[in-house]
């Protein structure tokens, strides 16, 4: 269990999950209140949340929005009393990850095999989604890429990026609604990635760049197969974000060896995202244009 660290937030008095969890060889962050729980989270690297739903000062639902801010990928369990139909999770719709009822048989032991699972698998889990996720997919599907035919100019600019960057692997991808689409891809022979197993869905969370200088020691992404056996190590992404304010998907870096990515480079890299978005918006309105004269 060496590495990993678990946050629990119970208000009650006497061993909580905290005691389970250190039974089954969790180190733990404990913590009686939501406020408390909160300043945990800021100050300690976590790999998983176990909340208690009701305290003196909020509800575990409170710590979990928190957790959703501040670290959107870390697994959060729920372990309580309350019944589900009590909980008022109006506020925060895709947020749990784990329900446990309290006071059932073997909760205890069951607990810290679903907490070692969560972390296992946290890259399978599922995904956080953009605030303008429909819109955004609204504005992808303006684009009619056969129509547009963008491989030729997709594999240019990705050569580019890779010649440019020294990078063994650069893509131009579009993050649709299930997976990522690879326009080109200099280096390697990708087509498309299922959307949970793609950094890019991280990346277009973000503002302007991404990076993960080695993804062994990301815990979004250290159990995620797929990245695994493509030998990926280190990424680094710039949003391609449309005239609209839209991000469509990403231009990005890939290294088979863990890298750091200066300030400069990721500059550069978002003026090569920038172009690519301009082609793609030029080569929409030629079509536009052209079907107009019809």
């Amino acid at each position: 269990m060496t590495g990993i660290r678990v946050l629990c937030a119970d208000p009650t008095d006497g061993p909580g999950p905290e005691t389970a969890l250190d039974a089954a060889g969790f180190p733990t962050v404990d913590s009686n209140t939501v406020a408390d729980a909160k300043q945990g989270v800021d100050e300690h690297e976590i790999d998983c949340i176990v909340t208690e739903y009701q305290f003196p000062d909020g509800t575990g639902l409170e710590l979990v929005e928190h957790v959703r801010e501040t670290a959107p990928d870390t697994p959060c369990v729920v372990y309580t009393e309350t019944p589900p139909t009590e909980l008022d999770t109006s506020r925060f719709e895709g947020a749990i990850v784990e329900y446990m009822r309290k006071g059932m048989p073997d909760a205890d032991e069951r607990l810290g095999a679903a907490v070692q699972d969560m972390i296992d698998h946290s890259a399978q889990i599922g995904y956080l989604l953009p605030d303008d996720e429909q819109s955004r997919l609204d504005a992808l599907a303006e684009y009619d890429l056969d129509a547009m035919d963008v491989e030729a100019w997709a594999e240019r600019i990705s050569t580019l990026g890779g010649s440019h960057f020294d990078v063994p692997v650069a893509f131009v991808g579009l993050v649709e609604e299930n997976e990522e689409n690879f326009l080109g891809c200099h280096g390697a022979d990708w087509d498309t990635i299922n959307r949970e197993d793609t950094i890019c869905t991280h990346t277009v969370l973000e503002e302007g760049t991404m990076v993960v200088e080695d993804i062994t020691d990301d815990h979004r992404f250290q159990n995620n197969d797929t990245l695994l056996s493509l030998g990926i190590r280190s990424y680094a992404g710039a949003n391609m974000v449309d005239s609209t304010g839209h991000t469509l998907g990403s231009l990005c870096l890939i290294d088979y060896e863990p890298r750091e990515f200066s300030e400069e480079q990721l500059a550069n890299l978002r003026r090569f995202a920038d172009e690519a978005v301009e082609q793609l918006e030029l080569r929409r309105e030629l079509i536009a244009a052209r079907e107009g004269e019809r």
